[in-house]
């Protein structure tokens, strides 16, 4: 399950986002996207949900708004970042993830 988001800043809207994910009734989902984090990807540990671990592709240079994008990943999931369609232009930014497999963890 996937669960996207405009979050409008990770400075002043991230804690409200991450306390309201537990109101889906889907919820935890297995990846969470967020545009418009504002934040360079070297600040992503300040923005951290539980269960999850995140990758965040840089901000355009010198936009301070309207810029960033992230995926936070459930913590089972084995991945790797497709660094060659990674993109931040004017025009567009991506962030690309490879899913290998679910890992599955049995009480």
């Amino acid at each position: 399950s996937v669960l996207f988001n405009n979050i409008d800043g990770n400075a002043s809207n991230f804690d409200s986002f991450a306390a309201e994910l537990s109101l889906y009734n889907h919820y935890p989902f297995s990846i969470v996207g967020i545009a418009e984090t504002n934040v360079d990807a070297i600040h992503k540990d300040l923005y951290m949900l539980p269960g999850y671990v995140s990758e965040y592709n840089e901000k355009f240079p010198g936009k301070n708004k309207g810029s960033g994008v992230a995926l936070y990943l459930n913590e089972n999931l084995i991945y790797n970042r497709m660094h060659s369609h990674c993109k931040c232009s004017k025009h567009i930014e991506s962030l690309f993830i490879k899913i290998a497999f679910l890992l599955f963890v049995l009480d």
